[in-house]
């Protein structure tokens, strides 16, 4: 559905001023390297890539826990600049308590008062059939230097995990976005449970903002997002697509 670009930008402008810069983006889709990732405890954990278990694409990080509250951590990354910080993977295993942890120079973020149960997650079926659930949490972090992401779980057992991000949120204006005209329908809309992308373009990732510019839902690698779990009102879906261009698209969540 063709749309008049210069309203949409009026009309998004106040809303849309975040843009993500991702620090740490893994996929697990190297056939045999897990890259920078490593176990917290050699003895009490062991990671490997798995072919079987995926939530996307064709592979995950297995992480094989024999004691309580162990973690995979990835200690390749930095943090430049202070500011507000996503955190987010997706995970599927037992019933376990997780949370995500950001050491910066020493400094812990996001600790063991931000561990949830993974049944109480938003959760969907991955690639594989099988139910994934998707941990996020927004965290300020206020120190600079080298940066160690963790992901922990409670229970003694086998986990499989995948798209793990880090993501450092910043202000930016609409100008910045890259934002574009696009031959683009949302649908149905107003939507209930799932919402589709038609574009013309091949789709990289689709993100859900709020009236205020809170990201509210995130997917990638497909044309369609889960919206089940927000609230209904006005949204705006932002799409990213696979030549580096963005569009953004109201909705109604009903």
């Amino acid at each position: 559905m063709k749309k008049n670009y210069i309203l949409l930008a009026l009309f998004i402008a106040p809303f849309l001023g975040i843009s993500q810069t991702n620090i740490l983006d893994s996929d697990f889709e190297n056939p045999t390297d897990l890259g920078d990732w490593a176990p917290g405890n050699a003895s009490t954990t062991t990671i490997t890539i798995d072919a079987t278990n995926f939530f996307a694409g064709t592979q995950s990080m297995q992480m094989e826990n024999t004691a309580t509250w162990k973690f995979a951590k990835n200690s390749n990354n930095t943090i430049a600049t202070a500011g507000n910080f996503t955190l987010t993977y997706k995970i599927k295993g037992p019933d376990s308590r997780t949370r995500a942890q950001v050491v910066v120079d020493g400094t812990k973020y996001n600790d063991k008062n931000s561990t949830v149960l993974m049944s109480t997650l938003p959760s969907e079926t991955g690639a594989d059939g099988e139910t994934w659930y998707t941990y996020s949490a927004d965290v300020d972090i206020t120190d600079i230097g080298s940066t160690q992401f963790e992901i922990h779980t409670e229970l003694v057992g086998t986990f499989y995990i995948d798209n793990v991000q880090l993501i450092q949120n910043s202000t930016l204006g609409i100008n910045d976005e890259n934002l574009v005209d696009h031959e683009t329908e949302l649908y149905p809309n107003p939507a209930q449970n799932v919402l589709h992308v038609n574009a013309s373009n091949a789709i990289k990732s689709i993100e859900v903002y709020n009236m205020v510019g809170q990201r509210v839902a995130a997917q990638t690698g497909t044309s369609e997002i889960n919206v089940s779990n927000i609230k209904q009102g006005v949204y705006i879906a932002k799409i990213y697509f696979d030549n580096g261009s963005v569009t953004a698209e109201r909705f109604v969540k009903k």
